[in-house]
C-alpha cells in the first residue's frame, strides 16, 4: 500500500500520443493539480500553525520534555485545522477563486483564535472558554486584532500561491494522503496523552504548564472538577 496518494501518472490535462511517421491525437486526461495544490496548501498551513504555536509554549529542559513538546504542538496543530478542512470541503462546488479564498480565510481564522486565546492567557489566565461573550468582546476591543488578522492574511495568500506555484513546476511532488495523515494525529495524540498522564502522576510542572498553555486546553481547571468530584 503506497503511502502517498498518486491518482494518474500524468500531469498535464492534455498529452500527445503519436509518432513522427503517424500523426497521433490530442488526448485529455483529467488533471488533479487543483487538489494536490490544496493539499499542499493544507501542508503548509500546519507547519505555519505548528511555528505559530511554538512560540506559545515554554521551553523544554531536557529531551522528554522536548519530545512532549512538539507532540503537543503537532497533534494540536492538526486538531485546529481539522475543522478549518472540513469547512472547506463543500467550496469545492464554488469557483476556483472562491475555493481559494475561503481556505484562506478559514486558516487565518484559525491562526487568529489561537493568538487572541494565547494573549487572553497570557494577560489574565484564562482561556476563551472561561469567558462569556460580552467579555470577549470587550477583550477584542482592547487587543484590536484587525492589524494581526491583515498580517495572517498576507501569510496564508503567500502560501497559497507558493502551493499553486510548486505544483505547476513539479507536479509529481509526493504528497501525503488522509490515511497518513490520520495516523499520523492519531500515534501523536496518544503519546502526548500518555506522556500528560505521566508528568501528571510525577507533578511535573513543566509538563503541564505546557500543556495548559496549550489554546483552548484547560487540563489543570478540568482536574480542579475532577477533584471536586471526588470530594
Amino acid at each position: 500500500m503506497s503511502l502517498f496518494r498518486k491518482k494518474n501518472s500524468l500531469a498535464p490535462a492534455y498529452s500527445w500520443r503519436g509518432t513522427a511517421a503517424e500523426p497521433g491525437i490530442l488526448v485529455h486526461y483529467r488533471s488533479d493539480h487543483h487538489e494536490r495544490s490544496d493539499t499542499l496548501f493544507w501542508c503548509l498551513s500546519w507547519l505555519a500553525l505548528l511555528l505559530h504555536l511554538h512560540l506559545f509554549i515554554t521551553d523544554a529542559h531536557n529531551l522528554p520534555q522536548q519530545a512532549y513538546r512538539w507532540l503537543l504542538i503537532g497533534s494540536y496543530a492538526l486538531m485546529f485545522l481539522a475543522p478549518a478542512w472540513l469547512l472547506a470541503r463543500p467550496l469545492a462546488w464554488l469557483p476556483r477563486s472562491l475555493q481559494l479564498g475561503g481556505q484562506v480565510l478559514l486558516v487565518v481564522l484559525v491562526h487568529l483564535l489561537a493568538h487572541v486565546d494565547n494573549q487572553l492567557w497570557t494577560l489574565q489566565g484564562h482561556h476563551l472558554g472561561d469567558l462569556s461573550r460580552g467579555a470577549i468582546m470587550d477583550f477584542l476591543r482592547a487587543l484590536n486584532p484587525l492589524p494581526l488578522a491583515a498580517a495572517f492574511l498576507l501569510i496564508q495568500s503567500l502560501l497559497r500561491s507558493l502551493a499553486s506555484l510548486v505544483i505547476l513546476f513539479a507536479p509529481r511532488l509526493p504528497l501525503p494522503g488522509l490515511r497518513v495523515v490520520l495516523l499520523t494525529f492519531l500515534v501523536a495524540t496518544c503519546a502526548e496523552r500518555l506522556g500528560y498522564a505521566l508528568g501528571h502522576y510525577e507533578h511535573n510542572r513543566a509538563v503541564l504548564r505546557m500543556a495548559q498553555g496549550m489554546p483552548f486546553h484547560q487540563p489543570l481547571l478540568i482536574d480542579g472538577y475532577l477533584k471536586e468530584l471526588r470530594n
